[in-house]
């Protein structure tokens, strides 16, 4: 047999097993990632009041905190909480997430905790103390009604940005970065 003839048929073999090494490695990192490096998320917290997610925000140890108002039910909360996930977990981000949930009370077994371990939420979250407007006007008195609602505060307590509707990692690390330069 002339192995000079296989070589070639050897080597691409011998790479596509490496990469095929390689990429069952990344995915096994990846999925653990998502999964959330600390395991499951923590049952959600009932009953935050305006004044406890202050104390979070002034507890926390990032520059800045980006308190979610969302719902399991609300499809814009489904897409964007996967972003707000990976900047949480990232140990380098300038900001904090602390998600407070709207959903009522009987549908946090059935409906938010498995809405929050499917996409991937690995940190505690936080279920509404009172009513739905009520909570959301302390936040935030001008609220139209609409969710997802984000809004950004300096770790002092100083709300800096509210962000009505949809939003992603990408237009958060921007304002994040402006207030940045700003000295904020």
């Amino acid at each position: 047999m002339d192995t000079r003839k296989n070589t070639p048929y050897i080597t691409i073999s011998f790479l596509a097993c490496c990469l095929l090494i390689l990429s069952t490695q990344a995915c096994q990192r990846n999925n653990g990632e998502q999964a959330g490096n600390n395991g499951p998320a923590p049952k959600p917290q009932m009953g935050i009041s305006h004044e406890q997610i202050l104390t979070l925000i002034h507890k926390s140890e990032r520059p800045f905190v980006l308190v979610n108002v969302f719902a399991s039910w609300c499809r814009p909360c489904q897409r964007e909480i996967p972003d707000l996930v990976a900047l949480e977990n990232d140990p380098d981000a300038d900001v904090k997430v602390v998600m407070v949930s709207i959903d009522k009370a009987s549908d946090v077994d059935s409906k938010l905790e498995p809405f929050l371990s499917k996409v991937g939420v690995n940190f505690q979250t936080y279920v509404r103390s009172t009513g739905e407007a009520q909570f959301i006007k302390s936040l935030y008195p001008i609220w139209d009604g609409r969710i997802p609602l984000t809004l950004l505060y300096t770790r002092k307590g100083r709300q800096i940005e509210v962000i009505r509707g949809l939003t992603g990692r990408a237009e958060i690390e921007l304002i994040i970065n402006k207030y940045k330069k700003l000295g904020v």
